[in-house]
């Protein structure tokens, strides 16, 4: 078996966008299992009657959501140029999804807690303002609370001044 300390952590970021969107996270799990398994790289396996790949996803989307910067720990048990990874692994992985960068992680994933979110939308021939105010209506107040949803009059002003140029 292999030592605790012979392995190296490594931090890939991936999209996921088109019809990978529509994808659980557990599914996610096992589509990079599957892919990380056939690409042929030296993984560390965890140590134990069952052992599987080590892989930690760092603040999942749920489903339905597009990304473009989601990212994903495991470890290697020899070193390999990042971007070779990065090759390797997009060779093999499913539709919809790609890998853009590895690198060595720079925090815990445990301690990542926050992300930024953009979200976009088309309001084509209709009035800005009301189709912003129609879609928060959308939320119920404990949804809005939990996402730090800001209120209507900043929406309203986040629209004119940004929506409209």
């Amino acid at each position: 078996m292999n030592n605790v300390t012979d392995f190296i952590d490594v931090r890939l970021f991936y999209t996921k966008t088109g019809s990978a969107k529509y994808i659980s996270h557990l599914d996610v799990m096992r589509a990079f299992q599957r892919a990380l398994k056939r690409s042929k790289i030296d993984f560390w396996y965890t140590e134990g009657f069952h052992p599987h790949l080590y892989l930690t996803f760092a603040l999942p989307l749920s489903l339905g959501y597009e990304s473009v910067a989601e990212s994903v720990d495991f470890r290697l048990i020899s070193p390999m140029p990042y971007e070779e990874i990065v090759r390797r692994i997009n060779a093999v992985l499913p539709v919809g999804f790609k890998a853009i960068a590895a690198g060595k992680p720079k925090m815990d994933a445990k301690q990542i807690r926050f992300a930024d979110y953009e979200i976009s939308f088309e309001a084509e021939g209709k009035d800005v303002e009301e189709t912003l105010a129609e879609w928060y209506r959308c939320f119920d107040k404990e949804t809005i609370i939990r996402m730090g949803l800001p209120s209507i009059p900043f929406l309203a002003r986040f629209s004119s001044s940004f929506l409209r140029t």
